[in-house]
């Protein structure tokens, strides 16, 4: 009899548990991932760049709207000197993503990452940041899984880019 007693708070924490479980709403897990490098040129030192790939991990093909890096589909983040750095003109920045969205017609809708498959975007760096102070930046870019629905988006976020930028007559270390 004193087993049984035992057994009926345990059963009433269990369901009440598994209740729990089933009211959290479930995140999908991420279909793609993001990876940043930097952009080479000969345009000469001093632009910062990225090429960034977007690759399919899932066995979907996954449609985005032509032109996603002008229209504010990724978001980059950059530390320097290990302390976040703001963005030159943010409300310059929308307004620019809003006209530039507009202005792009070339493949909406209709681009499409094979799984397995991978997409390369640019993204200017100095375009939204002052990176010609000498010192160190770190860059990552991240993107929302489904920006229209929060409650079901998740962050996925690149790796970490360090940029070094010398004092003037040094050179940046390879």
């Amino acid at each position: 009899m004193k087993s049984l007693w035992m057994c009926i708070p345990a059963t009433i924490l269990a369901i009440q548990t598994v209740a729990l479980c089933a009211q959290a709403p479930q995140k999908p897990e991420p279909q793609f991932t993001l990876t940043i490098s930097e952009y080479h040129h000969e345009f000469g030192p001093g632009l910062h760049r990225l090429t960034l790939v977007e690759t399919n991990i899932s066995k979907q093909i996954i449609t985005e709207p032509g032109c996603v890096e002008t229209r504010g589909w990724f978001t980059v983040a950059v530390l320097y000197n290990g302390a976040p750095l703001k963005e030159k003109d943010e409300a310059g920045r929308r307004q620019s993503e809003t006209e530039q969205g507009q202005l792009c017609n070339f493949g909406l809708g209709i681009n499409e990452i094979q799984p397995g498959e991978s997409r390369k975007h640019w993204v200017s760096v100095d375009a939204k940041y002052d990176v010609s102070r000498p010192g160190i930046y770190e860059v990552t870019v991240s993107r929302e899984t489904d920006p229209d629905h929060p409650e079901k988006s998740v962050t996925v976020k690149s790796n970490t880019l360090t940029i070094v930028v010398p004092e003037p007559g040094e050179t940046a270390p390879k």
